[in-house]
């Protein structure tokens, strides 16, 4: 079906003038179009190296390669450069604080002044650092922070078997073992379970900025008013926003997307491979990493 021409020129009666017209009027819209996807298009870099964990904290930036290779990114040189040490996992905390467990699960935390790692005892299976401070959990799902010397075992009240952790700017969430998120409470020393909510993931940035992922991918954010999850349109598979005001995600496709102005907002389209998103401070910045192990800056 034909779409009515309304313009007061009927279509058989168009001069080659007008035409003309039409034509420059149609370039000049479509060059105007182009200019506007380049300005709102969110700009990644590749950077050189092979990583297949990375973590941006508020000003630092660290990494694992497939060896367990300790890397550090130089922002002089935009390139990592390898440290000493081998860690099978690595988190970047608040500043100059940098921790790390090898494969048999214990605990380090990098000395800037000797340039080497520091043993700190303990054992764990998962650390989380932050504003907050430094927690983690053990195979038995206990609940550890660290006091300044030590990890200490957190006893206070009712104590969730926790199977995940993480750290905000102001206090550390844990998921349970049947994915129930729990809250530290600040005022009375206790974490509080939050109602409604299996998930398999969780994501703590300031003043209760709060994202979580379950195993279906449904996408939720922690509501401080009602203390409960709202779900959020979209599908996910992991979420970061530790040091970061945007909330920053990864979809089963491999997809970044960027939660902008109460939506999500695909970025560096040109990729489709991302596995893991960490979203550090703006000394930091936000970084990606593909199933390769390619290193992408946003």
């Amino acid at each position: 079906m034909k779409t009515t021409n309304n313009n007061t020129l009927s279509s058989d009666r168009l001069t080659s003038t007008s035409r003309t017209s039409r034509i420059g009027l149609t370039l000049t819209l479509f060059a105007l179009f182009l200019c506007s996807l380049a300005a709102s298009a969110t700009t990644c870099t590749l950077v050189s190296g092979a990583l297949i964990q990375i973590s941006a904290g508020t000003t630092e930036v660290w990494g694992l390669d497939a060896h367990g290779n300790v890397y550090r990114y130089d922002k002089k040189t935009n390139a990592f450069h390898q440290e000493h040490g081998s860690l099978s996992q690595i988190v970047v905390g608040k500043g100059k604080y940098v921790w790390g467990l090898n494969s048999s699960q214990d605990i380090y935390v990098y000395d800037f002044a000797t340039k080497e790692w520091q043993e700190v005892p303990g054992v764990l299976r998962q650390i989380a650092a932050g504003g907050a401070g430094v927690w983690g959990i053990n195979n038995a799902g206990q609940i550890y922070f660290y006091n300044g010397s030590n990890f200490v075992q957190f006893t206070n009240g009712t104590v969730p078997v926790a199977q995940y952790i993480a750290v905000g700017a102001d206090e550390p969430w844990v998921l349970d073992t049947s994915g129930s998120p729990w809250l530290y409470n600040t005022d009375t020393g206790f974490f509080d379970k939050v109602q409604e909510a299996t998930l398999t993931q969780i994501a703590v940035g300031n003043a209760l900025e709060v994202w979580g992922v379950n195993a279906r991918q449904d996408i939720y954010k922690y509501n401080v008013t009602t203390e409960r999850f709202d779900e959020v349109r979209g599908l996910l598979v992991q979420v970061s926003l530790t040091n970061n005001a945007n909330m920053w995600g990864i979809n089963a496709q491999g997809a970044v997307y960027k939660f902008v102005s109460g939506k999500f907002e695909r970025q560096c389209a040109s990729v489709d491979t991302f596995v893991q998103v960490s979203a550090g401070g703006p000394n930091a910045g936000v970084w990606a990493l593909t199933d390769s192990g390619q290193i992408y800056k946003f």
